[in-house]
């Protein structure tokens, strides 16, 4: 039995296990031509979180971190977001973060992260780089630097990631969709593929808890041919070709009560070269005398982060004439499940948003076929989100 159901995902922007550490930024320091004692006006400024460090031709403009205790060899990774406004080099122009590391016996090392380049000035970039030290580490300052730059640099969000020192299965597949306006990545992972990352590169703004649990991206109920009981299906032998902007992710052999069928899924995601819009099509073929297909639950987006503060965030959708729900994070009792077809959603659409910007989702569908929106509450990562939808048609737009 051959089911096909396409789900077009857009997504347009308005505006490993780790221990993890926030960068204090109203703690930092101002650096000057290695000078560690200028005042902070006479170099960089902070607004709303975001450091801002002048660009002077000749000079290196720097701010540093306060020292963050290390005290082992673990990996560190450090990650934050960079826009440069200097579109053009000088001799020496370097836009970067840095790390300053002191080791147990008492020597220092800088490390410089990868620059950011002029071919992308005025937009914010992701920069994350991790570390592996040959020797203990004893602690560590994270400098944002603006070396011999005509213009100024902006930084956000720096992050410093402790990881356990454990090795990453070899199986575990990173793959890569991304465009001027968006960068998204998906991981494998036994057999299961979930979205790790969706970046907005127009604002730095990550919408993807990195804590999150993985969840495959589909879910699918199978039933006997009596109709009787539910099974849930599991992974299969999994290959994922890429081409161009194009993820085709197939599952043979699809497993149920542990035993592999002749059950093929077939998940197909696309990136729009120049826009910020994904689609989703998934398509499924059973071969099985014993069971017949269910329920599809498709695509399952976990770890959804608020789009603004929590009691900036709203969740809105069209029942009767349209309501919101302020601060889902931490309102939502459970999941909320609104199927499309009933009062419960008159139109085919939600949203989640905040700070003028967010995520839309809106299905394409001009059968108007009964589908369900669920939005739900984690417990882990807190307050953050899970949705999913069962329909045969989807669209899903980043606001």
């Amino acid at each position: 039995m051959l089911f096909r159901r396409t789900i077009i995902l857009s997504l347009v922007f308005l505006s490993m296990f780790i221990h993890a550490t926030t960068v204090t930024v109203n703690k930092w320091n101002a650096v000057k031509n290695n000078n560690w004692h200028v005042k902070f006006a006479s170099t960089a400024s902070l607004a709303d979180n975001i450091v801002t460090v002048k660009g002077e031709p000749g000079n290196y403009n720097s701010v540093a971190s306060d020292w963050i205790m290390i005290d082992s060899n673990r990996p560190i990774t450090v990650s934050g977001f960079i826009k440069r406004n200097s579109e053009k080099s000088l001799k020496k122009t370097l836009v970067a973060l840095d790390l300053l590391v002191k080791y147990t016996d008492g020597k220092f090392e800088f490390l410089v992260i990868k620059p950011v380049t002029e071919k992308d000035a005025g937009q914010w970039v992701k920069s994350s780089w991790t570390f592996y030290p040959k020797k203990k580490v004893k602690n560590i300052k994270v400098l944002c630097l603006n070396y011999d730059a005509p213009a100024e640099a902006q930084f956000k969000n720096i992050q410093v990631d402790f990881q356990d020192n454990t090795k990453t299965s070899l199986n575990n597949q990173i793959i890569k969709l991304e465009n001027k306006a968006a960068l998204l990545e998906f991981s494998e992972r036994n057999g299961q593929v979930y979205i790790t990352s969706f970046l907005d590169k127009t604002t730095g703004k990550e919408h993807i808890n990195k804590s999150l649990i993985p969840k495959n991206l589909w879910n699918i109920l199978l039933t006997n041919k009596k109709g009787g009981n539910s099974f849930e299906a599991d992974s299969g032998e999994v290959s994922i070709k890429k081409s161009g902007n194009n993820i085709s992710i197939i599952w043979k052999n699809v497993k149920v009560l542990q035993k592999p069928i002749d059950f093929t899924v077939i998940a197909t995601i696309s990136l729009h070269p120049s826009k910020p819009e994904l689609s989703f099509k998934i398509n499924t073929n059973i071969n099985n005398s014993e069971y017949k297909l269910k329920t599809i639950i498709y695509p399952i987006i976990n770890g959804i982060k608020s789009p603004a503060p929590a009691n900036e965030t709203y969740l809105f959708y069209p029942q009767d004439i349209g309501r919101e729900m302020h601060n889902p994070s931490r309102n939502l009792s459970g999941s909320l499940s609104l199927r499309y077809g009933t009062w419960f959603l008159a139109m085919q659409f939600i949203a989640l948003y905040g700070n003028n910007n967010g995520i839309y989702f809106d299905a394409k569908d001009g059968n108007g076929w009964f589908k369900d929106f669920v939005f739900s509450k984690l417990e882990n990562p807190k307050y953050k989100l899970l949705f999913h939808l069962i329909s045969p048609n989807f669209l899903f737009l980043f606001l």
